[in-house]
């Protein structure tokens, strides 16, 4: 299976209270997999918790908000 870069938005807005736009990914046997693009830095960072979660809902808690914000400063 090849790698795709996934589409950066550029201008997005990543205060506390904006959450990234989520988009959806397509796996060879149909399933959706979430996934949202954030910041616009020269170092990709992909991010996976070991729990299901909702990805619009983490950017508002106090724990994965400002980790996300600051990854999202330099990736």
């Amino acid at each position: 299976m090849g790698t795709h870069p996934l589409p950066r938005l550029a201008g997005q807005d990543h205060t506390p209270g904006v959450v990234p736009e989520t988009l959806y990914a397509k796996t060879p046997d149909g399933v959706y997999i979430a996934y949202q693009v954030a910041g616009e830095g020269p170092v990709d960072v992909a991010w996976q918790t070991a729990f299901g979660g909702n990805v619009d809902v983490m950017w508002d808690t106090p724990v994965f908000g400002p980790l996300f914000r600051e990854i999202a400063s330099f990736a």
